[in-house]
Order: structure tokens, then sequence, then C-alpha cells
């Protein structure tokens, strides 16, 4: 490994890490709906006899979020047989969901099962568009069988660039209380995928996953976003795509802040981990083949026995700030950075001469 300037006590950041919280509240003209010849589908106020989402209503609206998928995936060319690739591309549906509280009681997914859509695109007032799961919600209580509460796509697809042009904006997904076994978001996104200005919450602290990445493609840029509770914040499990992440936020995880599984690829900037609850690592990685890069982050909340940056192999780290933690990296176990990190490559670094 290569290690530079370890050890002083503040590094400087022109912004400061973590998600800015975007004061966003996105509203649009009637001529961009359906009804009046837009490509927008209210939530609330849908075409056809699609069923309507009340929010502050107390009721459940996770039927009226399936019939907006179900709309989309009867689109012209919107969707394949998981068993066969195709060029089919519908890119203009977005859906709009206004402020308010949704109550949700199940995956929120098309009624079609394991098929493959792409441009699924959806846009939220701002984050006070708040998306509840149930508390002590049915199928949301096994850790060991976790499930989704809103997918882009089937989780149970297989790995594929189809499934492109994923897009969520300016949402609150808040997996309730009681449902360990929840999983906030399920992300997958060929090409273009966008998701800002979002926060991932448990109401009790518990759940699996924020947010996972379970395979490919997982091609697409993230900022602004907060995950708090959950087993993990971020998982990303099997794949072989990168994945960007700037200004996130991740607060009291149990497990990790973030974990890479085989063949992951992460690229980390303005991130702030704050592990004051339970202490444990910002980044794991226990499989020997994952890279992950971060710059200009700060990593909190750690203690005398706990480390910050635990890989097997790969990692690029400059700027970054640690604080609480015993050690700040460990590379297959064996501790090799302490403090701040003003720069820290490993394996070693070779000169483009060598």
């Amino acid at each position: 490994m290569f290690l530079l300037s370890m050890g002083f006590t503040h590094l400087s950041f022109a912004y400061p890490a973590g998600d800015r919280e975007p004061d966003v509240n996105a509203i649009y003209p009637s001529d961009c709906f359906i009804q009046n010849g837009g490509n927008m589908y209210d939530i609330t106020n849908p075409p056809g006899d699609q069923q309507a989402a009340v929010p502050n209503d107390g009721l459940d609206d996770t039927e009226a979020f399936k019939d907006a998928l179900d709309y989309h995936y009867n689109l012209d060319d919107n969707h394949q047989d998981n068993g066969n690739q195709g060029n089919h591309f519908r890119t203009d549906l977005i859906f709009y969901v206004p402020d308010g509280v949704y109550n949700i009681s199940d995956m929120i997914l098309h009624r079609y099962g394991n098929v493959r859509t792409q441009h699924i695109r959806w846009i939220g007032q701002s984050r006070n568009t708040i998306l509840r799961l149930d508390d002590n919600c049915p199928g949301f209580g096994d850790p060991d069988s976790p499930k989704v509460m809103m997918a882009f796509n089937h989780p149970n697809t297989r790995g594929n660039n189809y499934v492109s042009s994923s897009v969520m904006r300016n949402f609150t997904i808040n997996t309730g209380s009681g449902n360990p076994g929840a999983i906030g978001l399920f992300l997958i996104s060929a090409n273009l995928g966008d998701f800002r200005n979002l926060k991932v919450r448990s109401g009790d602290g518990s759940g699996r996953y924020g947010i996972w990445m379970k395979h490919y493609c997982v091609e697409f840029y993230c900022k602004d976003i907060t995950v708090e509770g959950f087993d993990y914040g971020i998982y990303k499990q099997l794949n072989v795509m990168p994945t960007a992440f700037e200004y996130l936020t991740l607060k009291n995880q149990k497990i990790a802040g973030i974990s890479m599984g085989r063949r992951t690829m992460l690229s980390l900037r303005k991130v702030k981990s704050d592990q004051s609850a339970y202490h444990v690592p910002a980044i794991v990685d226990r499989h020997g083949d994952a890279h992950c890069y971060i710059v200009d982050s700060e990593l909190i909340g750690g203690n005398a026995s706990s480390c910050a940056i635990e890989k097997e192999t790969t990692l690029f780290a400059r700027n970054v700030s640690v604080s609480g933690y015993g050690q700040s990296v460990k590379i297959g176990g064996v501790a090799e950075a302490y403090g701040n990190i003003s720069e820290f490559v490993a394996p070693e670094a070779y000169p483009a001469n060598a």
C-alpha cells in the first residue's frame, strides 16, 4: 500500500460532506399531465380507471402505485420477458407524487412478476413526499428472508442491461417500525440511472438494507441521499458495474454503513458516515475483489476497537477525515492507517514508467 500524511487533526473541505438536503418543491403546470397531452402520471389524479392514491388519509395506497406501474408496463414496447433480450424503448412517461404520507403494505412493483421493465421514473414534490410502510407489516419481518418496499424491477430478475434509465427524486422512504426484514430501495439501472434528494429511514432502526444493489446493471449516479438505520445502509451485493454516490449521509447502521460484495465497484465523494449508535465500520468488504474509491469524506462514530474502512484489497482514499475509530483502514484484517487520511492506496501504486 501507499500512504501519505496520516495523523494530522484537520482536513479542509470546500463544502461539508454529507447530504445537503436540497429544498426542492417540484410543481408542474397542468399541461404536463397525461389528461392534457403531457407525459406525467399524477398518482393522485391518474388517467382512465386507474386507482388514485390519497395522501394523509391513513388508508392503504399500495394498489394505486401498482396500478401506475401496470399502466407503464402496458405501454407499447416497455417490457420484455426475462428470458429474452431486445431493443424496446419508451422514454417519456414520468410518475409524479405530490407531498403527503402514502401508506404502503407490500412491495411497490407492477403485477406481472419477474419481467424486465425500463424507464421507471418517479418524481416527488419534495422530501415531504413520504412512502411509509405499515408497522409490523406481514412479509417484512424476517431479516434472513428480506423483502423490498420500493423496487425498480423485480429483485429476482436476472442481471441485464435492459433495465435502463431508472430515476427517483424528492422522496422519503420510511420502512416503519417492527419490520426487521425490510429493504427500503432495490436499485437497478443500466446507463442513465439517476437517484437524488432521497431519505431512506427505518422508523425504529431495524431493517435489513436501506439501499440494495443485488446485481448488474447498477450504472448510475446518486447524490444528496440519507440512509438512517438498518443493518446495512447500502448493500452492493454482486456486480461488475460502477456506481457513484456524492453527498451521501449514512447514520446509525447496526453492521456497516456500506457493504461491498464480489466484483463490486463504488466511487464515493462527500460521504458523511456517523456510526455513533453502534460504532460499526463505514465501509466493509469481505471478498477481496471489490474496488472502492472515497474522497473528501468524513467518517465518525467509531470506538477504540473499531475500524472505519475494512477492505480485503483495493482501496483509494484521499482527504478523508476519521474520528472516533481506533483504526482508519484495515487491509486483509491488518491495520494500515490511523487518524485522518491525506492519501492511501492499496495495493501499492506504481509510477507510469515502471
